[in-house]
This record gives C-alpha cells, structure tokens and sequence, in this order.
C-alpha cells in the first residue's frame, strides 16, 4: 500500500529532526514578536523549512506543523465488500443443495495525492498522478502526471541573505485603542508574518490595518510577509446602530444613527399591554424612564428596552382628571397617567418593588410630585364625598388635586362671615355664614337650605347648595355689598353685614393684692387676639383656640400656655391669668354703630380724620394719608376701644360729645362732623 510507503518516506524525514520545528514565527496571538527557528536547523532541515517558507509566500497561513500534516493526502476509501453466491437449489425430495460461496471483495480506493521525500530521483513506478517528489540530495522538486515524474524546479537556490534580520512594525489607530498587553511597535524577523491586534474605537467599526490611508492603499492581514519597517494605519468606519423594534422616534429622526446622535423615543402601541418603562444602561449603571418621551444620545446610552404589562380590560377606578390651580392630572385607571399633556407610565416611591400593580394607590410619583396617595369617595365634614391625590411637592407641602375641580376646603376664618340679604321677586332673602364658611340661605318662608363656602379668591367666594349639588360664585362689590346668586338664580346685589365674633369684646374684673385692688381686663379682637393687663399694663398677649358661646373661651398665651375662661352660676366670667383667680364682668362689642361716624382734629403740624364704620372698623389719616386700619374692640357709653391686632387706642368720651384720644403724639380731641 502506498501508505506504508508514505509512513516510511516520513519516518527518514523525521529522522532528520522535523518534529522539532515550530510554529512560524509571530504568529503567537500572546506577542507580536518572533524567533529565528530557521537558525537552529541542519541544512537539511532548513531545506524543508524553505519549502514551508516558499509555501507562506504562496498563500498558505498556518504553522510550520500545519503544513507538514497537508501536504500529504488522505488515505482512499477502501472498495466495497462483494456480494455474496447465490444458495443452490433443493433437490428433489432429497437433501438440500450446498451454499454457494462468498463472492470476492472489491479493490481498495485509490490513495489521495502527497508528496514524498526521497534520495535521486524518483522512479514511475513510485506514487500517482498529482503527487510531488523532493529529492533530499539535490532538492530537485518533480510532479507527476499522465504515469510519469517531471522536474519542476530546485529549492537549492533559496535567498538566506536576510536571515536574522529583523524589522519594525509600528501601529497608528488613528484615535482607537489597543488591545490590553499589545504594544504599539514590534520587532519580527524579515519576511515573516504576525497575528494583527483588533483595536477599538467608540462609535467606530475596524475595517482592518493598511499601509496608507487613500483607498488605493493595500490591506495587510495575518499571512501577510513583512519585508521591511512598515507602519500600519488602522481604518475605521462608523458604527450603524439599530434601536429596538418596540420603540420609536418622535424627535431627531433619521435615516441611520451613528455614535452621539440625540434622539427621542416613545414605545409602541402593544394591544393587550401597557407600558411601564425605558431601562438602559448608562455606563456601569442602569437607568430608567417611565415618560413616554424618552431622550437618549446614541451609543452612550446601550441595551436599551422597552417594557410593558399585561393592560386590564377596565380601569381600577382612579381614572378620571384631577385639577389644582390650573394644573391637570389625568389617571387611565390602567397604569398610565398625563400631567399638564405629558405622558407617564405609573411610577412608585420604592426601591423594593418600583414597578406599579393594577389598583396601587399609594406611594406614588406623578412627575416632581412624590409620596402620593389616590383617595376615592372620602365623606368630608360637609357630609359629601370627594376624591382627590394628595402629593408632596418640591417644598415638602402636602397639596391636593381635586377629582373634575370639585373641591372641599376646611375654612378656619372666613373673612366674609355674616349675613347677605337681598329682596329677589318681592321675597326677602337671607344667607347666613359662620366664619367656619358653613350657613343657611332661606327666601320668605321656604325651608332653610343648607351651604357652605368651598373656594375663597381675594374678592370672591364660591358656595355648595347642598339642596341642589352646585356651585355658585358671589363676588365683592364693595365692603357691604356681593354680587351673585346662592340658589342658581340670577344674579342679585347682596347687603353684607359682617359676623362679630361674639366673646369680641372686653371683660372686666380685679382683685386684691396687699390692700391693693389691681384692675384686670381682657380685650378680646374680632380676629381672636387679644390682651390681658392689669392696671393698664400688659400681662400677656394670647390667641383664642377654642369657644363655646357662651360657656367658656379657651386661650394660647405667647409662652404657649392654655387657660380657659369659664361662665358662672352668677353670670360672671372665671379665669387666673396670672397670680389669682378673677372674676370678669363680659360687655360683648357687636353694637358699634352708636359711634359710626367721621371725627377730626387738628395740632400746628397736620390735620386728622378717624373714621368709624357701621361695621365697627376703622380707618385714621393724617393730611388725607392712611396711617392706620382699625377694628372697634369694645365700647361702653363713656369710652371705645379700637386696635390694629398690635396695639390698642382708647377713645374717652367728653361731655361735649367729643372725643379725646392718642394715635400719634399728643392726645386730641375728636369732633364728630355733622
């Protein structure tokens, strides 16, 4: 077999020490250098080397043992078994015939082509068609074809002048980057070849390394022999990049999108499903965006994806549109919501489980607004039900967006507490609203409706009739009079008569200290401040937090200390405001229109003018200016108490029927105008 000829003709050409040679050199992907193997052969082996080298050159990559294992052929396929003899026939009646016997098997296939090493040159009786001869004597290399060997050349005449010569690799990436532990300059023998980096550049894609930068430039590659100092020029191109399938761009649209590129993205419309946020990876860390509009630069911004639930058939009941000044959010009830137009997924304030669930009503964003609750069908004081989100805002302030506007506000003064009256088609008709905001309108002998205050502006109201389920809008027209309707009808002029306070007023009492009587009294203001002295001097100042008309009045003095004032059996008032317990005689201040009226006075430098109110308040000028606003505390038929909620003026009367008081500089008096 020609085989065992092959395995002999080799086993001479190991004898001689091939199985020691190594890769070619440089071609190690650890380094771009390489050693002079070829300097450490016999001559005959450097003859064989040579064959490899001549092989390189050709075209052939590979180490210098990758090519010893091609340059034979594979053994042929042996041929097929023959088949076996027909059986003889039965006799008759008698024994059966004898088997026939094994037909003969078939030819082996033919040996594939190689070549064979020899010394002299080689005989036609040796190998096949397409195989080459060396002959290690001469290295003459022969060829067969058509049964006959022909000389095709000599391997004698090999160049070793460059042998040991080194030369110099040098790599310009042109902005890129190398490869961790690759040097930018190697050295490697001459006409060697050597495994080439892969550099990287962001935004880029390598195109491979080339010995110029015009396009005429020839390309270098791994195979590729080096026969002198080169620099090689790395070619990049830009990075096309795709964005997912399950997103679009709403702004910076184009054809292909390269590194850098600032687009804005919206997922798409998925039956079934709704969108719950964007996540990408921005550097080393994650991020996320539920807004429908996501922006993102291109190739600084990877693995973007779009992410979506299961959308439920019907709402959780929040949907709907929430309203606070103006500003808008509108709730799908399915998972997303808009905010002044722009479009959210629901977002959750944890870190654990940030992604909402169908009918999550708390802890909730809504763009900058955070720690949100949903609240549906709340019963309020006014015995309705209101459904509303209460967020945080950027001034840690606990607001409220109002479900269609309708909103409830708990009034704690209402400015314009008091009685509005107005004759509508010949029928008297009378609303009238505590300082809580809450009251009743009643026209002739109707039935009381029940209202009550539900937004205040700075010089209008609006009202719930609780009868009818609406609201209606009273404005200012003066400081007795509004313009409105309180039942739907037209619009009809109001007179206003201003709710007093009914503990407004002055309490009056004293007691005895080392024989000494000390005179107390307690000025109670219309807007529940007040002042306790004793002989004329100032104890504390305090604020009224609670009453119950006419059992007690609980006060917060300055040093955040409570007392309570309270009715006796002797219709006296009891309090210790200080040192002792004193009872108090009550002269409430509602009746102020004994002293309504105009009074003026005069000294060498200006004119004055004081001004009483039917409504007890007040105003006082110097030379026609307003230098003070008033408010009547108390009266009595002797003197009237008036304060601007810091200081108190009390007028005394004379027997004249004017006045003496100080507001600023001396005491004057005040003579009423006609």
């Amino acid at each position: 077999m020609k085989k065992q000829i092959w395995l002999g003709l080799m086993s001479t050409v190991l004898a001689l020490g091939l199985s020691s040679c190594g890769e070619l050199p440089g071609t190690s992907v650890e380094s771009s250098t390489s050693t002079d193997v070829s300097s450490q052969m016999s001559d005959d082996e450097q003859k064989i080397y040579d064959i490899y080298r001549l092989a390189v050159q050709s075209g052939f990559s590979g180490t210098y043992e990758d090519w010893l294992n091609t340059i034979k052929g594979a053994d042929g396929k042996d041929g097929q078994d023959g088949e076996d003899g027909k059986d003889g026939e039965d006799g008759k009646d008698g024994k059966d015939g004898e088997d026939g016997e094994d037909g003969e098997d078939g030819e082996n296939g033919k040996d594939g082509s190689g070549i064979l090493f020899g010394e002299g040159a080689p005989a036609d009786t040796l190998g096949t068609d397409g195989d080459s001869y060396v002959d290690i004597a001469s290295w003459n290399y022969y060829g067969k074809t058509a049964g006959h060997w022909n000389l095709k050349g000599c391997f004698s005449g090999i160049d070793h002048s460059h042998d040991g010569e080194k030369v110099t690799v040098t790599y310009n990436l042109s902005g890129g980057k190398m490869p961790k532990g690759m040097v930018y300059e190697t050295e490697i023998d001459y006409g060697s070849c050597l495994t080439l980096p892969v550099p990287s550049k962001t935004g880029f894609d390598f195109q491979g390394w080339f010995m110029g930068e015009t396009v005429n430039d020839a390309q270098v590659f791994n195979n590729t022999p080096i026969y002198s100092d080169l620099t090689l020029i790395a070619r990049w191109g830009e990075t096309n990049y795709v964005l997912p399938d399950d997103c679009y761009v709403v702004e910076g649209q184009k054809f292909q999108y390269h590194y850098g590129d600032i687009v804005t993205i919206s997922p798409v419309y998925k039956e079934g499903k709704v969108f719950t946020k964007f996540t990408a990876m921005y550097g080393f860390s994650e991020t996320y965006s539920r807004s429908y509009k996501f922006k993102v630069k291109i190739g600084e911004f990877t693995d973007i994806q779009v992410h979506y639930l299961d959308c439920p058939d019907e709402g959780d009941g929040t949907e709907g549109m929430y309203i606070r000044d103006g500003e808008i959010l509108e709730l799908d009830g399915k998972g997303t919501y808009r905010i002044n137009g722009d479009m959210y997924a629901m977002d959750k304030c944890s870190e654990t489980n940030p992604d909402w669930e169908f009918g999550d009503k708390e802890n909730l964003y809504f763009g900058d607004y955070y720690d949100g609750v949903i609240v549906i069908d709340e019963e309020m004081a006014d015995g309705l039900t209101y459904s509303y989100i209460e967020v945080t805002n950027s001034d840690d302030e606990r607001i409220r967006f109002w479900k269609d506007g309708v909103s409830y506000i708990e009034i704690v003064d209402f400015v314009w507490a008091g009685t509005f009256t107005a004759t509508i088609d010949s029928v008297e008709c009378v609303a009238v609203i505590d300082d809580k905001g809450n009251g009743t309108y009643t026209c002739g002998e109707g039935m009381p409706q029940e209202i009550a205050v539900q937004e205040v502006g700075s010089d209008y109201f609006k009202i719930l009739n609780y009868r009818y389920g609406n609201s209606f809008g009273i404005t200012k027209v003066s400081d007795t009079s509004f313009l409105g309707s309180f039942d739907g009808s037209d619009d009809t002029v109001f007179e206003f008569v201003p709710y007093v306070f009914p503990f407004a007023g002055k309490f009056t009492g004293s007691y005895t200290e080392e024989d000494e009587s000390i005179a107390c009294e307690i000025i109670v203001n219309k807007d529940k401040t007040g002042t306790y002295t004793e002989n004329g001097y100032t104890v504390l100042s305090f604020t009224v937090t609670d009453f119950d008309y006419p059992n007690s009045l609980t006060i917060e003095d300055d040093y955040e200390d409570t007392h309570t004032i309270t009715l006796q059996e002797n219709g006296k008032y009891r309090a210790r405001l200080a040192d002792s317990s004193v009872d108090f005689d009550f002269k409430p201040a509602e009746d102020k229109s004994p002293f309504a009226g105009e009074y003026e006075a005069e000294d060498e430098d200006s004119t004055y003018l004081l001004v009483i109110n039917q409504n007890g308040s007040a105003s006082f000028y110097v030379d026609s200016i307003l230098s003070l606003e008033l408010e009547t505390v108390s009266y009595d038929e002797n003197s009237i108490i008036l304060t601007d909620s810091e200081d108190n003026y009390t007028l005394t009367k004379r027997a004249d029927g004017s006045f003496t008081g100080r507001f600023s500089g001396e005491s004057l008096v005040y003579t009423k105008k006609a």
